[in-house]
This record gives structure tokens, C-alpha cells and sequence, in this order.
């Protein structure tokens, strides 16, 4: 997708894909190696925190256990367990990730709300001056948007520990965006890889440019 394209003709839309994009590749890059990092723990027997005892070393293997582990990456106990020295600096970053987040995300749920998902709202070039296309709000894309929108403010409030236990409710939310990926729009991360691939191996055969 153009982003340039996006951001002439929906500048609100424009600015939240940006935003959210930077936010969700730097999330996702963390949670991967957390869970690399927790998987590998356990595959040689060592101990892990237990989270909702606070205890730093224990045999806690459980689902719940190790999803807040994952998730909960940027929370003082999981972060030092996690990446040891490094983990001021993880934290630093995500934090930033996480405003991103809280950023793009609020405007593009405007942009649904007002029904300007896929809308055109200003010129996109000279050849289409004046053209406009009325947005939509389409169900999953509202549905998708509520529970990431969740997914920020339950881990903003586990970083700032503001609820005991809410990380547990980050996970869940996860893992639910997680199941639902087959089934919304969001197939389309899955799509790409293998859009790109084909698009390489026609490159290379030259049959496009």
C-alpha cells in the first residue's frame, strides 16, 4: 500500500497508518524475541519469574504464566529476566513503540468512527483533483481496531501498574487478535510474505518489471 497515496487522499488515516506501523513492527519484533527467549528457558529446564507471585525464579510453566511473560515484556520483572542488562534500553524503546501506538491508533479509529475507512478526502494528484469516495465501517475492521486499541491501554497500565493483573488481560486480548487473524482483514500480514515472494520470482523471470 502507497503510503503517500494514503496520506493525500485521508491525511487522519495517512498519519495513524504511519504511526501505527512503526509501533506494531517494533511490538511484534519484541514479542517474538520474548518469546524465543522464554521458549528456550524452558526447552533446557531453567526456572522463570512467576508473575502473579512476583517471584523471580520458579517452575511456573503454565499458559498464563508464560503469555505474561511474552506480553508483558515491558514490565520491570519480565524485562530484567528477559534481556538482563539491556532491559532499560528494551524498555526505553517500546515506550516509545507504545506512544506510536496510543497515536496511530487514535486516529485511525476516528477515521472509522466517521466513516472514512477507504474514503477519499482530498486530491490525491493534478489528474485526480476534486475526485472524493465516501468511507465505509466495515464490522471486523472495528472489531480488529477495538481490541488493539485495548491491547495499548491494558499494556500502558501494566507498565504504569496501575491495575495488579492487567497483563494477564493484555495477553488474553493477544491471543484472541491472534485467533481472529484467519478470519479478518488482518490475513493479509500472511498474504503479503507471500505476495512478495511470487512478485520476486516473477521479477526474476522477467515477467514484470
Amino acid at each position: 500500500m502507497d503510503l503517500t497515496v494514503i496520506r493525500r487522499s485521508n491525511p487522519t488515516w495517512g498519519r495513524g497508518y504511519l504511526y501505527y506501523h512503526v509501533a506494531i513492527t517494533t511490538e511484534v519484533i519484541g514479542y517474538t524475541i520474548s518469546a524465543f527467549i522464554v521458549f528456550a528457558h524452558i526447552l533446557f529446564g531453567r526456572s522463570v519469574p512467576d508473575v502473579a507471585l512476583h517471584v523471580e525464579e520458579s517452575f511456573n510453566y503454565t499458559p498464563a504464566n508464560i503469555l505474561a511473560l511474552i506480553f508483558g515484556n515491558g514490565e520491570s520483572l519480565q524485562s530484567h529476566f528477559l534481556f538482563g542488562d539491556f532491559a532499560p534500553y528494551f524498555v526505553g524503546i517500546t515506550w516509545i513503540a507504545v506512544g506510536f501506538a496510543v497515536i496511530g491508533n487514535v486516529h485511525l479509529m476516528i477515521t472509522l468512527l466517521r466513516k472514512r475507512s477507504g474514503a477519499v478526502v482530498a486530491d490525491i494528484d493534478h489528474a485526480s483533483r476534486g475526485i472524493r469516495t465516501p468511507g465505509r465501517l466495515p464490522w471486523d475492521r472495528l472489531l480488529v481496531r477495538t481490541i488493539i486499541f485495548c491491547i495499548i491501554w491494558t499494556e500502558l497500565f501494566a507498565r504504569l501498574h496501575l491495575f495488579p493483573g492487567v497483563v494477564y488481560v493484555h495477553a488474553l486480548l493477544g491471543m484472541a487478535l491472534f485467533t481472529l487473524l484467519p478470519f479478518t482483514y488482518l490475513f493479509h500480514m500472511i498474504y503479503n510474505f507471500i505476495a512478495v515472494y511470487y512478485a520476486a520470482q516473477r521479477h526474476m523471470a522477467r515477467t514484470i518489471a
